[in-house]
């Protein structure tokens, strides 16, 4: 059932989840599928903020870095459990989510980027993964469509992609056959905890209406209390305002009409990942500049040379849309995900260009760890204590969270 801040909520759930991206509609969906009730409370509307600008590929094979070895475990474990997700989710929705398994071919168009390019396979052989070296004319053989500058490529077959526009849409209607309830348009504005400082409760404002309009209407009983708002997480709540969350601008591009590759292509300057219905999405720029939400003609200039260095049919494409997003970014690039020092609150933010992949295996394990108490090897590295500075304790039972 979707809802906005004026429908009927109901007056206690097991969970509340703050934030309705990937992240937090697919934890929604797991712990609905496990039998508990949830609330999933979005300031804007679910499946907005960062996820409708992801290009969606799920590769954590190719974008494998050797400096962070428990990433690349952690995403070929979300990897595994995509199928079963992706099956699930279609199932519970009647919905397609765009998922598709060509894997990803990595290209150089000279001598340079086929340097960068053997860097990489070394890279993979030391982590114990597989891409397929080609040759020019097996680049060719593979996507005709390519640039005849081709000098050779990467064949990544354990990489995948999917549409996060469609897969966000899926999980809330699946979500909703599970019981989940949506608060669209909507902010938590207090916290409330119970004589031993455990989350007991929250209270929520529509943004339709004026501040201080809190009632006991929409006051729910809640166990828990998730906290996965993208780059906007450290706002929530006064306990996380010491994380060192920041915003990475990216901005993507994205074309219409005759798309000439299979292939999710990724060069060392650009990707491009075709979509059915005659879409390629081109990605994407890595800029620093806080929640700057402007597109700029620098980086479209940039962005499309560089597709069009690979992919010349470009050139006859339509400009369909030009987006921004804001990847959530730790400074050691790893998520946050697990318990912090609100009893009963969980986070999972921070999977800065990984969101889109990681999403499966986020939901499960922060269920697990919810569920039973215990940290998963798997995810222990991500805990958010290990930014743990020291805090003011809390000495009132309710939070007032500035909108």
């Amino acid at each position: 059932m979707m809802t906005s801040g004026k429908t009927k909520l109901p007056s206690s759930v097991d969970i509340v989840v703050i934030g309705g991206g990937i992240i937090g509609l697919s934890f929604a969906y797991e712990a609905a599928t496990a039998g508990r009730s949830v609330l999933v409370v979005e300031r804007r509307r679910c499946g907005s903020g960062a996820t409708p600008v992801a290009a969606g590929m799920l590769a954590p094979v190719s974008e494998a870095e050797a400096t962070l070895p428990g990433m690349v475990e952690f995403g070929l474990e979300s990897s595994r459990l995509y199928p079963d997700f992706i099956a699930h989710t279609e199932a519970d929705s009647g919905m397609k989510c765009g998922y598709r398994t060509e894997g990803t071919l990595s290209v150089a168009a000279d001598r340079d980027q086929m340097e960068q390019l053997e860097h990489r396979a070394a890279t993979h052989e030391e982590l114990g993964l597989k891409a397929q070296r080609l040759s020019a004319r097996e680049v060719q053989q593979l996507e005709p469509g390519l640039s005849a500058r081709i000098v050779g490529g990467l064949r990544t077959e354990i990489d995948c992609q999917v549409d996060p526009r469609a897969l966000s849409a899926a999980l809330v209607v699946a979500g909703s056959a599970r019981g989940v309830v949506f608060a669209n348009a909507t902010e938590v504005t207090s916290v409330e905890l119970d004589p031993n400082g455990a989350v007991c409760g929250v209270s929520l404002r529509s943004n339709k209406e004026s501040k201080g309009a809190d009632s006991p209407h929409n006051r729910i009983n809640v166990r828990n209390l998730v906290l996965c708002a993208g780059a906007w997480t450290r706002e929530l709540i006064p306990e996380l305002s010491d994380l060192p969350l920041y915003p990475v601008k990216g901005q993507v591009i994205r074309l219409r009409g005759d798309v000439a590759i299979s292939h999710v292509v990724t060069s060392p300057d650009a990707y491009l990942v075709p979509r059915a219905g005659g879409e390629l999405v081109v990605g994407a720029s890595m800029e620093e500049q806080g929640f700057d939400d402007r597109p700029t003609a620098g980086v479209t200039m940039d962005l499309l040379g560089q597709a069009w260095r690979v992919l010349p049919s470009v050139y006859e494409l339509e400009i369909a849309e030009i987006n921004v997003g804001f990847r959530p970014t730790f400074p050691d690039h790893m998520p946050a995900i697990g318990p912090i020092d609100l009893p009963g609150a969980f986070v999972a933010t921070g999977h800065y260009r990984n969101g889109i992949l990681l999403a499966p295996a986020t939901a499960k394990y922060l269920l697990e760890i919810m569920d039973t108490g215990e940290i998963p090897e798997v995810i222990a590295r991500f805990t958010p204590h290990r930014f743990a500075a020291a805090r003011p304790a809390v000495v009132t039972t309710t939070m007032e969270i500035e909108p």
